[in-house]
């Protein structure tokens, strides 16, 4: 057999590892479920060691489906702004505060009067505002991102984390650097590791790591990405204005742009790739919500009860709990998931027209406002300017529907009665394409992954296999193609 690559995917509530050849075919994959996040008030936390278990258990099942002696090089991805504080063994001190971990205090606020504008490290959920809890703990050597602990883990030895997971503890990607401010608010550079572009070698797997896992001492670790951004690689969408939506315990939407753009009260945000940019937001919406509401049984068994030609009518806002990141930042947005109807089955479909608007809305409902402004040739922040200028590309966004999903064209009415009255929202709907999914048989596939399901491929759940798409779903692409070179 010829050499392939090893991809480690860390999410909410399971990992994944994928072997992939030179040809970008998928040989094999393996998955392990995760404990829990554990919650205490407004604090979200996981045990690192956790993480460890679960990729070697995943590389176990992988090891079963092939023979992992020809790996040649393994890389990881994990959740965006999970960090830990690690002694310089790579010993955690802490257990590691998660993404969603809101409990920031004053220290968001004063994050808030520091850093610019554009920074990512702005929010309730700051990584930046957590590392700065841990910036005098005794033995601290380093504030480290969930990835780069595990490439510690692997052999990797200096310290260094990619451009992608340094961004929201307050790296500046378009200077490439730690920016100044981080010191007034009392986190020194040097406690956080050096950061490198993307694909960077930053090591050699150990023979510890190799004994440990059984896979081959001594190949390239290579730095990796978050967990959106590697969904969004995997799209396939390379030209400005593609775009790619990834639904697991969250939704990731990240769009192509040529440049950056930074809009943080509405949580849109640009990571690097080489020279290029990946702009959007995480909502929180997502299969975490579903969780609270149903159990997998449930999910399962009303699958087959819903009715997606048939809207419900619904306006129903479902996160998990209190608090939202994007297409609003606003750590005191509250769930809005009444009237309950009397069907379960009504319930449950007006939860995945939920997930469809906000899905719908990268770029439309997050930066209404900005963008009315551009089409009648005001003045508007650099984020919207930006934004309006991928999106003046016109190309079809990519939508990562999933191999079960039910694609219904269009706006549901009750979206477009909404924004009626923006003409900019009408135009940008037709520029971009993204039309609403109910995602009618999506139960089985979260519950066999732990509500990790993916759109696309990658990120926190299964990566798909394009040889089965179904045929609504490629035909549904074309259609999407046809109607854009049409303009």
């Amino acid at each position: 057999m010829h050499g392939f690559v090893i991809g480690l995917d860390l999410g909410t509530s399971g990992v994944r590892a994928i072997a992939v050849d030179a040809s970008g075919k998928i040989l094999a994959l393996g998955s392990a479920t995760l404990p829990a996040t554990k919650a205490t008030g407004a604090r979200r936390e996981q045990s690192p060691e956790d993480w460890w278990n679960g990729c070697r258990t995943a590389l176990d099942e992988l090891s079963q489906k092939l023979d992992l002696a020809a790996a040649r090089a393994i890389a990881v991805d994990a959740t965006s702004g999970t960090i830990l504080p690690v002694d310089n063994h790579n010993r955690p001190l802490a257990a590691a505060r998660m993404y969603d971990d809101a409990e920031t205090g004053d220290l968001a606020a004063k994050i808030k009067t520091l850093a610019p504008r554009e920074s990512a490290a702005h929010g309730a959920t700051s990584p930046a505002a957590r590392a700065h809890e841990w910036a005098k703990l005794p033995r601290l050597h380093c504030i480290i991102h969930q990835a780069d602990w595990i490439n510690g883990c692997l052999g990797a030895t200096n310290w260094q984390t990619d451009e992608n997971n340094a961004l929201k503890t307050g790296y500046n990607p378009v200077n490439r650097c730690w920016p100044d401010w981080l010191r007034d608010f009392g986190l020194s550079p040097g406690l956080l590791p050096e950061v490198v572009p993307v694909g960077t070698t930053i090591g050699h797997v150990s023979a510890q790591a190799a004994i440990a896992l059984g896979i081959p001492e001594g190949i390239t670790i290579a730095a990796g990405t978050t967990d959106g951004c590697a969904t969004f690689l995997a799209s396939g969408a390379t030209e400005p204005g593609e775009a790619s939506t990834a639904l697991g315990s969250t939704i990731v939407l990240k769009l192509l742009s040529d440049r950056p753009i930074f809009a943080p009260e509405l949580g849109i945000y640009s990571h690097r790739i080489g020279d290029t940019w990946l702009a959007g937001g995480a909502s929180n919406c997502g299969g975490k919500t579903l969780l609270q509401l149903f159990t997998a049984e449930q999910l399962a068994a009303l699958e087959t009860s819903l009715n997606p030609a048939k809207l419900t009518g619904t306006d129903y806002y479902p996160l998990p709990s209190v608090g939202e990141r994007f297409p609003v930042a606003d750590a005191k947005l509250a769930p809005r998931l009444t009237p309950r109807p009397a069907s379960d089955a009504e319930f449950l479909q007006g939860i995945y027209e939920a997930f469809a608007r906000v899905e719908q809305f990268v770029g439309l409902e997050a930066i209404a406002a900005d963008i009315a402004q551009c089409a009648d040739g005001g003045a508007a922040p650099s984020g919207s300017q930006g934004m309006c200028g991928i999106l003046d590309h016109r190309q079809t966004a990519r939508g990562g529907f999933g191999k079960n999903g039910i694609h219904i064209g269009g706006m549901s009415a009750h979206v477009r009665d909404h924004h009626r009255l923006n003409p900019a929202v009408e135009d940008l709907a037709e520029m971009i394409e993204i039309d609403a999914v109910i995602r009618t048989r999506l139960a089985q596939n979260w519950c066999a992954i732990g509500v990790n399901y993916r759109g696309g491929h990658g990120g926190k759940g299964e990566g798909r296999d394009d040889d089965a798409r179904p045929a609504w779903q490629i035909e549904g692409f074309e259609r999407q193609k046809e109607r854009s070179r049409a303009r």
